[in-house]
C-alpha cells in the first residue's frame, strides 16, 4: 500500500457491483439482509455505549485492521433500523478495500468524506438492492403506511428507506417528507413560545434523551409509546433528522439546518415551520382583532408583547440584538 494512495472521487458504480456480488457470493436473495451475521464473518465484532465511552458519542461505528484481523466496533444505542445500516456501512469500508488501499489515519477530511460516502453507497445496495425495492412498489404513489411496510421488510431506518426511494426515482423525498407535517388549520396546531426564543419564531418542543419529542409539536399529543416514531393523533414524525443520507443524525427541536452537517432538516424539508409560522399569525391577528374590539386589551397577546419587549431589550444591553 502506497502512502500516495488517494482518493479521488466516489466510485459509485464499483460500490454497488461489489454490493450485488457481496449477496451473491453470501447465497442471500430476498431481504432481510442479515449484516450483523455477516459482519462476525469478515472481522471481530465490539460494541461501545455513549454513557460509558462519551468521547465516541457522536459516533455510530468504525473498524481498523490489525494485521489480518478487522476490529469493528458499532454504537450500541443506536436505533434499531440504523444501526443495520451501520453494519453494512463499515461491511462497505472492508469489502471495498479501504483499509488495505488507503492510509485512513492520514487522508484529508474531504477524502475520508468520499470514503465514507462510499460505503454509504455500498450499505445502501447491500439492504435494499434495487430488483428488491421496486419488487414491492404496486403503485406510483406510496402512502407514509407503505413506506413504513417496506421500512420494517428491509429492517432498515425511515431515513434511509425515504432516501433509497428518492435516490431510485421512485418517489422524491422532498414529497414523503411533507406528508410527515402536512398542513392543518392554525386552530389545531399547537402554539406555544419557547421560553428562549427571543424571535418567537419557533415552536416550544422539549425532547428526551433519545432526541424524540416528548410532546408532538403539531398538536401537542404527549401520549407516546416508547418506540413511537410518529404522533397516533395527527401523524407527525417525532423526530428532527438531518436529511442528508451522509449525516441523518439527530437535531434539536428548533434546529432548521443540520448542526453537524448544514443540509436541512426534516422540519424545514417537510414545510413545518412555513405552516407553523402561519398557524402563529393568523393566531396573533385574531388576538389583535379581539383587542382591537374590546374597551380592555387582551391580557395575553399584551403579556406576549411585554415579554418579548423585556428580552429584546435585556438582549440589546449586553451586546445582542438590536433594541427597538
Amino acid at each position: 500500500m502506497s502512502v500516495a494512495c488517494r482518493p479521488l472521487r466516489v466510485r459509485a458504480g464499483e460500490a454497488q457491483a461489489a454490493a450485488y456480488l457481496f449477496l451473491q457470493e453470501m447465497g442471500i436473495k430476498a431481504p432481510p439482509v442479515p449484516v450483523k451475521k455477516l459482519i462476525k464473518m469478515l472481522g471481530r465484532l465490539f460494541y461501545f455505549y455513549n454513557s460509558q465511552n462519551p468521547e465516541f458519542a457522536d459516533e455510530e461505528g468504525f473498524s481498523y485492521l490489525k494485521g489480518t484481523t478487522y476490529y469493528i466496533y458499532i454504537n450500541a444505542d443506536l436505533p434499531a433500523g440504523r444501526d443495520n445500516f451501520t453494519y453494512a456501512h463499515e461491511i462497505g469500508h472492508i469489502v471495498l478495500g479501504h483499509h488495505k488501499e488507503f492510509h485512513i489515519d492520514s487522508l484529508t477530511e474531504h477524502e475520508n468524506w468520499l470514503l465514507n460516502r462510499e460505503a454509504n453507497v455500498f450499505a445502501a445496495n447491500l439492504l435494499m438492492p434495487e430488483e428488491w425495492v421496486r419488487a414491492q412498489i404496486q403503485k406510483n404513489y406510496l402512502a407514509l403506511p407503505e413506506i413504513g411496510q417496506m421500512k420494517e421488510m428491509f429492517q432498515v431506518s425511515w431515513e434511509a428507506m425515504i432516501n433509497r426511494l428518492d435516490e431510485l426515482c421512485i418517489q422524491s423525498k422532498v414529497l414523503t417528507y411533507r406528508m410527515f407535517a402536512k398542513r392543518r388549520p392554525a386552530e389545531d396546531f399547537h402554539v406555544e413560545e419557547s421560553e428562549n426564543d427571543v424571535n418567537g419564531r419557533d415552536p416550544k418542543m422539549k425532547i428526551g434523551d433519545i432526541f424524540r419529542f416528548l410532546a408532538c409539536p403539531r398538536c401537542g399529543n404527549n401520549s407516546l409509546s416508547r418506540d413511537a416514531l410518529f404522533c397516533r393523533n395527527c401523524g407527525m414524525y417525532l423526530y428532527n433528522d438531518c436529511t442528508s443520507l451522509d449525516c441523518r443524525r439527530h437535531n434539536v427541536p428548533g434546529a432548521r439546518y443540520c448542526e453537524y452537517c448544514g443540509a436541512e432538516t426534516v422540519l424545514l424539508r417537510s414545510g413545518f415551520f412555513e405552516a407553523y409560522e402561519s398557524a402563529r399569525r393568523e393566531i396573533a391577528s385574531g388576538r389583535r382583532e379581539a383587542a382591537a374590539g374590546s374597551d380592555l386589551p387582551d391580557p395575553d397577546w399584551d403579556g406576549e408583547m411585554t415579554r418579548l419587549k423585556v428580552v429584546k431589550s435585556k438582549t440589546a444591553r449586553e451586546g445582542g440584538l438590536n433594541a427597538y
